[in-house]
């Protein structure tokens, strides 16, 4: 991952919720700007802004990804975002068809997705990186480099102080930790 510059934790939730504000309610950009933007992602996110906080957000950072972030990059229900790919990219459904309509343009998905890094007290990134926002998206990036069009993608990261508490699949948190990380590639 390659950091960029440096965001304000509102900024972030702002931009998440105008982005969504946009193509899943049909509203202007402009509707959701600044702290409105904030008020819906406090409304319509509470469930998943309950993790971040949880993990007590710190700063916030404007990056890129590539493919070797990938081994690192899990989704807030414990699926590595190329498994949930794959899965997706088999889904008959609207995703799947969503999906796969993104990998098939010529032109490079667009971010910034919206993710978590745990940084240590000296200000080092501790993985994994928690994606939030951006999973069909992401897909649609991973299906790309696998046809050889390999290009970095936008994210913004929420910088924790903790662990962000995953959810299990008994919807349930848990934790990260390295233990789990590797009974999930078992």
């Amino acid at each position: 991952m390659r950091i960029g510059s440096r965001l304000r934790v509102v900024d972030i939730l702002s931009a998440w919720a105008a982005r969504d504000a946009q193509r899943k309610l049909g509203l202007g950009r402009e509707i959701v700007d600044g702290l409105d933007g904030v008020e819906v992602a406090l409304t319509r996110y509470n469930f998943l802004l309950s993790m971040i906080f949880a993990a007590a957000p710190v700063a916030g950072v404007r990056a890129s990804i590539s493919a070797e972030d990938l081994p690192q990059f899990v989704r807030f229900d414990q699926r590595w975002v190329t498994e949930f790919a794959e899965q997706q990219q088999q889904n008959t459904g609207r995703p799947g068809m969503y999906i796969r309509a993104l990998a098939a343009a010529p032109e490079p998905v667009v971010g910034p997705l919206v993710c978590t890094c745990m940084v240590d007290g000296v200000g080092r990134l501790r993985p994994p990186l928690v994606l939030f926002d951006g999973g069909h998206r992401v897909s649609a990036w991973i299906l790309h480099g696998q046809a050889g069009k390999a290009y970095p993608l936008a994210v913004n990261v929420i910088l924790t102080g903790q662990p962000v508490p995953l959810l299990g699949k008994d919807h349930s948190f848990k934790a990260y930790s390295p233990a789990r990380r590797k009974e999930r590639r078992a």
